[in-house]
């Protein structure tokens, strides 16, 4: 790695993490930071596996334990204890809702509220998480496209107003953002590399990834699906035997689920049954999601689309309140357009097009395929509009907005390379046709 990369994410990481923290003591309370501060404890219980905190139960079927162990190494890490705050009892709770019952009273008067202290140790652990995950998304950036392109795309994540504010909560999402650029990255250096630890490695990007959020075990199928398709081309056109490439992308999501139940002791009793168990809660609550909270429901896909649109385009919009805060120093009061997702869907199109012409190998065609399946999985299960589930499309569009800005700025420089050769070149001399002929006849 040059100097000037490792000067450039340094310089991300400082700029991240300001972002960040200015907003720890403005982002209101979400009461399910008091879930994940309460489960702090788990990385002492995780050598504990015969402890009840391992017992079948609805938090352990609904929330995979990663965000947890971040939060607990996060308070140890800042002089904190790790007993907490009990867990927060929301009016709608597996599947029952009740009218009658007031949901802040009843939490305030049982101890589920965190104390400052705690609630503000995680959230500084999710700020230095989000500041890395910028980080991260600079490298990848630096795989796919040019050094102008990678800082686009991690100053416009460092700066994104969404991806700030879910880093300013103590949750697991700063966590989950973290773990999916890291797996990108890896399945672009095992695209451009294909060795066995490479795919090993990829595995258990997505394996933590799904002990995060689920999600990613199901993404993790898409790689194997190419690794499939790869081994079936190679066969029909040469009866060959597959390469390490498209065995390790079909080992991936073996490696995934290994590394997903190696983390989880509440699955080590019954690893097959209860990670069954987990998919099937998890879609059943997903199901009532848009019935338990009715202003957030998201009743089809298009409107899934809309949502997206609406949190990203509108709501939470980076490069317009960045020109309209640039313009207000100056003295001008404008209000600029939504500009993150057209820029974001030409920067998908530019994509595409690379992949497709770098070919299924590559890492450009690995990468999309991964956070293009994992936005895909998030629109069709989401069945309401909640925040959080908009994490991997502020990935992508940060991403492919870098990859746009990459790309016209490495065609733009090609251009002036060829007019300043054109200009800069030596003038062709003009044949001096009588000279040579004078000479021709002094000679004989």
């Amino acid at each position: 790695m040059k100097p000037r990369d490792v000067a450039l994410m340094l310089a991300i990481f400082l700029i991240a993490l300001w972002q960040h923290l200015a907003l720890l003591d403005v982002t209101p309370f979400n009461p399910d930071e008091s879930r994940w501060l309460h489960r702090a404890h788990y990385p002492r219980e995780v050598w504990q596996p015969s402890s009840s905190t391992w017992d079948d139960g609805y938090l352990n079927r609904g929330q995979p334990p990663l965000g947890s162990y971040a939060m607990g190494i996060g308070l140890l890490a800042q002089g904190r204890d790790l007993t907490t705050n009990g867990s927060w009892v929301f009016t709608c709770q597996e599947g029952v809702c009740r009218d009658d019952f007031d949901e802040s009273i009843f939490n305030r008067a049982n101890g589920n509220v965190p104390a400052a202290a705690d609630l503000d140790a995680g959230r500084r652990t999710n700020a230095v998480i989000g500041a890395l995950t910028a980080v991260a998304m600079y490298a990848l950036g630096k795989r796919l496209t040019t050094r102008v392109g990678a800082v686009a795309a991690a100053s416009i994540l460092a700066a994104h107003p969404f991806q700030a504010y879910i880093s300013s909560l103590a949750t697991a999402d700063a966590l989950f953002s973290w773990l999916l650029v890291l797996a990108a990255l890896a399945a672009a250096g095992f695209a451009a590399r294909p060795r066995w630890p490479g795919a090993i490695l990829l595995g258990v990007m997505l394996g933590l990834g799904g002990a995060t959020k689920l999600s990613p075990l199901v993404t993790a199928v898409a790689p194997a699906g190419l690794g499939v398709v790869l081994i079936g081309w190679s066969w029909w056109r040469a009866r060959a035997w597959p390469d390490r490439y498209a065995l390790g992308l079909v080992a991936a999501p073996l490696v995934a689920l290994l590394t997903f139940v190696a983390v989880y002791p509440y699955l080590w009793p019954d690893p097959i049954d209860r990670t069954v168990a987990l998919f099937t809660f998890r879609a059943r609550e997903m199901q009532t999601q848009g019935s338990d909270w009715p202003s957030l429901a998201v009743p089809t896909r298009t409107e899934a689309f809309r949502q997206v649109g609406f949190t990203l385009g509108t709501r939470w919009d980076a490069t317009r309140r960045a020109g309209e805060a640039g313009l207000a120093r100056l003295g001008i009061d404008a209000s600029l357009p939504t500009l993150d997702l057209p820029l974001a869907l030409i920067g998908l199109e530019v994509l595409l097009v690379l992949a497709v012409r770098r070919g299924l190998r590559s890492p450009t065609m690995l990468v999309l395929l991964l956070l293009g399946g994992q936005v895909a999985i998030t629109i069709a299960g989401m069945r309401a509009a909640f925040d959080r589930y908009h994490v991997p499309m502020v990935l992508l569009v940060a991403l492919c907005a870098g990859v746009l800005v990459g790309q016209t700025s490495a065609g733009v420089r090609q251009v002036i390379d060829r007019l300043g050769a054109w200009r800069g070149a030596a003038p062709r001399p003009i044949p001096n046709r009588i000279g040579v002929r004078l000479r021709q006849v002094g000679a004989r």
